[in-house]
């Protein structure tokens, strides 16, 4: 037997760590628009400028992006787009993508963090 671990335990593992940083950057965003009115607009009028100055994230130009802000009468219902499945069952990270959560912007999709 191998001290070595199994491959499947270290994808596991970079997974997981990729989803506490995605998570990081999210929380990052959000604590900042509390703190600072001033990131808050821009954030809210020009978030792919407001995303570059709090993360160093470039956000591609055929990218839209939306910032809604919640209130105590205003929630929001983000459906997320179908997924296009090829034998009809979905991969793990493809079940991840439309649960809902916070977008990767390294790779480009959306992980379920919640």
């Amino acid at each position: 037997m191998s001290d070595k671990p199994h491959v499947d335990e270290l994808i596991a593992k970079a997974k997981e760590k990729e989803k506490a940083l995605d998570q990081e950057a999210f929380w990052k965003v959000i604590s900042k628009s509390w703190e600072d009115e001033a990131f808050k607009q821009e954030l809210m009028s020009s978030p792919k400028t407001a995303f570059k100055k709090a993360l160093g994230i470039d956000i591609p130009d055929d990218v839209k992006l939306t910032v809604l802000e919640e209130t105590n009468k205003d929630l929001f219902f983000i459906l997320p787009r179908k997924p296009l499945v090829a034998n009809g069952e979905m991969s793990e990270e493809e079940l991840e993508a439309v649960a809902g959560g916070v977008w990767n912007w390294s790779t480009g999709h959306c992980k379920c963090t919640y």
